[in-house]
């Protein structure tokens, strides 16, 4: 007979059953992107002129796409790309406007009377009503981090917000020999028009 068969097997008894976490938790993990940990300087982006996202196209000004796959792709390069990448080097891009960041930067003042007409054709009103003389505090910016896509929007400088008012998807406004499109005039694809009115197109 084999050594060890008739050994009666040994009872472990657990006095404690609870089990216990022997790792010291991480009690001073910080998220610093949190909003209560900004602070007073970083840069804010504020929705109040809800049609920003709106097309038109005239003789002066274009920014209608083609279809909803191109505002898709716009979209997400604006939320995803420019806005977090302006918030993140906003005090670079204040103090050096159009030099580390070339494509930020305010809106040249031949541009200002074609800007202001623009924003008031998008937002069925008048702009910046306060400050007709442009004043130092209200300015129009344009945004843009890389060949694409540019968004002109207000910046006020007392709160450190800045108001998206329209897209330049085809680089109108500041104009590009290289990068601007060419064929912009055909396009009929309004976002607004097809989002929020229920129409694919605006004539």
């Amino acid at each position: 007979m084999a050594k060890g068969k008739n050994k009666k097997k040994r009872q472990v008894v657990i006095n404690n059953p609870k089990v216990q976490n022997t790792v010291p938790s991480k009690k001073n993990v910080q998220n610093n992107n949190s909003p209560d940990k900004l602070g007073n300087n970083t840069l804010v982006f504020d929705f109040t002129y809800k049609s920003w996202l709106k097309s038109i196209g005239d003789k002066q000004f274009v920014n209608k796409l083609s279809d909803a796959g191109d505002f898709a792709q716009f979209t997400f390069e604006i939320l995803y790309k420019v806005f977090p990448e302006v918030q993140s080097n906003w005090s670079i891009i204040r103090q050096q406007p159009g030099k580390v960041f070339k494509h930020c930067h305010p809106v040249a003042k031949e541009k200002l009377n074609l800007v202001k007409s623009i924003a008031q054709s998008i937002h069925g009103r008048t702009l910046l009503d306060n400050d007709e003389d442009y004043s130092e505090t209200l300015s129009y910016w344009q945004l843009g981090t890389t060949q694409s896509v540019r968004v002109i929007t207000i910046y006020d400088s007392t709160k450190n917000v800045m108001y998206p008012m329209f897209v330049d998807y085809h680089h109108l406004i500041h104009p590009s020999v290289k990068h601007n499109q060419t064929d912009h005039k055909h396009n009929k694809f309004c976002p607004y028009c097809r989002y929020e009115r229920g129409l694919a197109f605006e004539a």
